[in-house]
């Protein structure tokens, strides 16, 4: 009766075994999609830093700031040209009085 217990044992060892083979032939399968799936995230991982990187430098080179200055000069050559400048402008006080007083 030992034998037929033992045997029993065996049996069902061996098929443990047989059945331990078949998963880890799964699990193998199963690791090879995840490390497939796995470098498809790094890479995309990567291709999202870079597009962070370069968005993150297009809102710094937005942010600087715009300097637009116009400098507008006159330089007169004589003072007597100033003068003539400043004696040919109408006195518009005196012209609204000449037109009361006619």
């Amino acid at each position: 009766m030992a034998t037929d217990k033992d045997d029993v044992i065996i049996f069902m060892i061996e098929e443990l075994t047989k059945l331990v083979k078949q998963s880890n032939k799964s699990l193998q399968t199963d690791l090879s999609k995840i490390e497939t799936l796995t470098v498809m995230m790094q890479s995309n991982i990567d291709q999202t830093a870079d597009t962070t990187t370069q968005l993150k430098e297009a809102i710094e080179e937005a942010r600087k700031p715009v300097i637009r200055e116009r400098r507008i000069t006159i330089d007169i050559a004589s003072k007597g040209a100033v003068f003539i400048f400043i004696a040919t402008r109408p006195n518009y006080d005196r012209i609204d009085n000449d037109i009361k007083c006619r």
